[in-house]
């Protein structure tokens, strides 16, 4: 249950310089969390950013020369929950990710029904057509279902309401959250976060057009360069939670292997409508196992 839970400023810096997590915008170490995962608490921090602070944002920020062509993102169709907890293994492992409770095999079928709605969608990102992070995109209502004695704290829809009143947004303007985004540790303190979380904007806000709110949540036992990271991009801390941890012992995670990545189940996202992986380019195949 909810020990305490406040408004007030998260910790981090708030300029780029000193972004990190599971992007890793400067090259810094990286292996250790920004608080010990075995301590019986964790802060977890919601944010959001909303269609028209991006814009006024854009507005004020110098537009300099597009993304590199060789920073893509993919859509993989019919993603599976193997799929996602693979991707979510390999950039997580480390702040303790997939020992969450609602990542493990008893609670499968609560994650395949997830990956099933029709607003949750998996992205690869891309460098130069190597695999090298993942986001997932889910409803606010679509989280995996708990046992009652494992829920806690906020409701999201309680939160995105509160987000909604304190911006003065309309009762019925529409929220997607982004439920995990990460690089893989060999890309990071290259700046390729910075271009891949603004891609994911510009598909939310824009190309899909029906999204008038971005949200997120994040622990202060992964990187401590996190807030500072989302904060640079607009991002909006709307509260603070202190929970209990919902770690499962190390022992017991299992490890998760996704589909292969054929040409039937990959789309380009790249400026314009989702487009079929090239038939003369074979498909990026994710690496063996947990990084």
């Amino acid at each position: 249950m909810t020990t305490q839970a406040e408004n007030r400023p998260q910790d981090g810096a708030s300029s780029p310089a000193n972004a990190g997590e599971e992007f890793g915008n400067v090259a810094k170490p990286r292996s250790v969390p920004a608080r010990p995962l075995e301590r019986e608490e964790f802060k977890l921090l919601h944010l959001a950013i909303s269609r028209g602070q991006r814009e006024a944002r854009r507005s004020k920020i110098a537009q300099g020369d597009p993304p590199p062509a060789f920073l893509r993102m993919i859509r993989v169709t019919d993603a599976t929950a193997d799929d996602f907890l693979h991707h979510l293994q390999r950039v997580g492992a480390k702040y303790g990710w997939d020992r969450r409770r609602k990542y493990q095999d008893s609670n499968k079928p609560a994650l395949e029904e997830m990956m099933r709605k029709p607003e949750t969608r998996l992205y690869i990102f891309l460098v130069s057509n190597q695999p090298a992070g993942f986001c997932l995109i889910t409803p606010i209502d679509g989280m995996p279902s708990l046992d009652h004695e494992q829920r806690q704290g906020l409701e999201k829809t309680a939160v995105i309401d509160e987000f909604k009143k304190k911006h003065r947004l309309t009762a019925d303007s529409r929220a997607i959250e982004i439920n995990k985004i990460g690089l893989y540790d060999e890309f990071t303190g290259k700046n390729y976060g910075d271009v891949f979380l603004e891609k994911i904007f510009t598909e939310l806000f824009e190309k899909e057009g029906k999204y008038d709110i971005i949200y997120l949540d994040t622990r202060d036992t992964n990187h401590p360069g996190v807030p500072g990271f989302y904060r640079a991009h607009g991002m909006r801390l709307i509260r603070t939670e202190h929970l209990q941890s919902d770690l499962v012992p190390p022992e017991t995670a299992p490890t998760w292997q996704p589909a292969p990545i054929n040409r039937e189940r990959v789309l380009i996202i790249n400026g314009g409508p989702p487009k079929p992986w090239p038939a003369d380019i074979p498909p990026p195949s994710p690496p063996d196992g947990p990084a």
